[in-house]
């Protein structure tokens, strides 16, 4: 099976993704085990799992003796572990998935009750969004809806998850296919005619255009011409992009914002971008000012004032002055 996660800029989803965090208690550990705490500083779940994930939507994924389940925000087990593979909750609903085989598993979904609401059918599967998420059968992609019926028939070589209306897919495929995007009759709004190409946020997707990166909107018109290296969908008025080795910022003009300075970088999240400089990561605003100096080996994006940071082989927390709320622990 393959777990589709996102890699964005070669930094892995745990670290560049919004902590999640915001106002629900946060993942900790101590002594290779994990509970949860809040931004006083208190425990709130005590350590006691193999493994545990941020809250969404009200419940956090936990891990024990290899399974996954999950927990309130006191702790109490709502869907115990017992699930091979579990994503987590997107519009009410879950993708899970369990073993067959030596390596093989089949997906489907449940409810925040552990109901399975999509039956075991897929051999992959995505997020809920805009009332869909993308299912793989036979090597085909397509999308089911909450009620497990196939509202877009499997025939996509790829498939992203719905994102401002609009799914990134692949046509033609797996070695001469191209990228379009479809809405959610599956319908192409823009045929497949990009090698690569991102997904759409702010009215706005990244576009590979004869080997350089630059934006079309949802007409399928190029609005920024192709001239970056990489570069990544908008969020909070900018996009991450890189010119030659290092990253910066655009507007939708197409004008730099924040010219490119850094090693690597993330999207903005609460008003704050991680950037990284000589090899460590700190914190900048959307005027390009750095605002907590860079010192950690990791860096997560910021969620409701609070982001997560690695020193070493322990992690912590932050608040948007950089002091910790939740010291490194290992």
């Amino acid at each position: 099976m393959r777990i589709l996660r996102t890699v964005l800029l070669g930094i892995p989803l745990l670290w560049t993704a919004a902590a999640l965090a915001g106002e629900h208690p946060f993942p900790v550990a101590s002594d290779g085990k994990w509970g949860f705490g809040d931004r006083a500083g208190k425990l709130v779940v005590p350590y006691q799992f193999e493994d545990a994930v941020y809250f969404r939507e009200g419940l956090g994924r936990v891990k024990q003796d290899g399974k996954w389940g999950f927990v309130d925000e006191k702790g109490a087990i709502v869907i115990p572990a017992q699930l091979d593979v579990a994503g987590d909750f997107y519009e009410g609903l879950a993708h899970v998935c369990k073993r067959e085989g030596l390596v093989g598993h089949k997906c489907g979904f449940v409810d925040k009750e552990g109901k399975v609401v999509v039956g075991y059918e897929y051999s992959d599967a995505g997020n809920f969004s805009h009332g869909l998420a993308r299912v793989e059968h036979d090597g085909k992609w397509g999308y089911v809806d909450k009620a497990g019926k196939l509202a877009i028939k499997p025939q996509f070589d790829e498939a992203s998850d719905f994102s401002d209306g609009l799914a990134r897919v692949k046509a033609g495929g797996d070695w001469g296919g191209k990228f379009g995007y479809i809405d959610s009759a599956g319908k192409f709004k823009i045929n497949p005619r990009f090698k690569e190409c991102g997904q759409f946020n702010e009215g706005l997707a990244p576009a590979n255009i004869d080997g350089k990166w630059g934006y079309i909107n949802k007409s399928g018109e190029v609005t920024i011409k192709p001239q970056f290296v990489s570069a990544e969908p908008f969020s909070g008025g900018l996009a991450c992009v890189k010119i030659g080795g290092k990253y910066g910022y655009a507007e939708k003009s197409g004008r730099l914002a924040i010219n490119p300075t850094y090693d690597q970088a993330q999207p903005f999240s609460d008003n704050l971008a991680a950037v990284k400089v000589d090899g460590k990561w700190g914190y900048i605003d959307a005027g390009g000012k750095t605002v907590i100096e860079p010192q950690f080996d990791e860096a997560g994006g910021f969620d409701g004032g609070i982001a997560r940071v690695g020193v070493g082989q322990k992690t912590g927390w932050i608040d948007d002055s950089g002091k910790y709320i939740w010291p490194l622990s290992k």
